[in-house]
């Protein structure tokens, strides 16, 4: 695995901990979570702990992805965009507060800056790490393919 590939198993792999560590927080503690992010208390909790477990399912699936991203490139490129969407979705909510999203919209900024830069960081790792590792394949079918000319 090359340089540009072990950092981007880095930075997906730190998400990963945020990822779990916040899903955990909205499944197991939700009004603790909306205190803390200084949002009104919600009477029923089921849709933020609904949320929180769905984060911990993609997070499983982005962290088996970061195993071998070369060996699941679609699925690597998936969880790269997955979060810049996340990120995005967040920012719209701390800029515009669509459909009146949150009563405190600007509390979803520090969610929004944090995915947009890991993916956007994530994006770019990936990109220049699976071509590196296409040009290193290809060069090594050559030197093969050489050597068996060379014996024969």
């Amino acid at each position: 695995m090359n340089t540009y590939l072990r950092w981007w198993r880095v930075v997906v792999l730190a998400g990963v901990a945020v990822n779990i560590a916040s899903g955990l927080f909205a499944l197991l503690r939700p009004h603790r979570l909306q205190s803390t992010m200084g949002l009104e208390r919600l009477e029923g909790t089921a849709w933020l702990r609904l949320a929180g477990l769905m984060l911990v399912d993609v997070s499983i699936f982005s962290a088996i992805a970061a195993l071998n991203p070369t060996r699941w490139p679609i699925m690597s490129h998936l969880i790269s965009f997955e979060r810049l969407g996340s990120g995005l979705f967040s920012l719209q909510v701390a800029a515009m507060n669509p459909f009146q999203s949150s009563t405190r919209p600007k509390a979803f900024l520090p969610l929004g800056l944090f995915d947009t830069t890991v993916s956007t960081t994530g994006i770019v790792l990936l990109f220049l790490g699976l071509r590196e590792h296409r040009h290193a394949e290809a060069e090594a079918k050559l030197v093969a393919l050489r050597a068996q000319d060379d014996a024969a």
